[in-house]
């Protein structure tokens, strides 16, 4: 009886084996972390815009979220999402 080789990965040393498995797991884990950073990022870049042009206005990080929440509703926190996504 033939033995075959254990199949190996990246958490091991020496070669890996570049398969399209290994490069859709790749491209997954990629789009996850980019876009969960883009998720936690994007409302603090609208706050820094809109104190940017009104600093009275936005006076903190938990005040300003609330201000912006408060005037123009909770969907103003993504207002950048599509721009970032291209």
């Amino acid at each position: 009886m033939k033995e075959s080789k254990p199949q190996r990965n990246s958490c091991y040393a020496g070669r890996i084996p570049h398969t399209a498995d290994y490069y859709v797991k790749c491209m997954f884990g990629g789009l996850l972390s980019s876009g969960l950073a883009h998720v936690a990022v994007i409302p603090l870049d609208v706050l820094k815009c809109n104190a940017q042009v009104n600093p009275g206005k936005y006076s903190g990080l938990l005040r300003g979220m609330r201000t912006l929440i408060a005037e123009e509703g909770a969907r103003v926190l993504w207002k950048g999402w599509v721009p970032t996504l291209l």
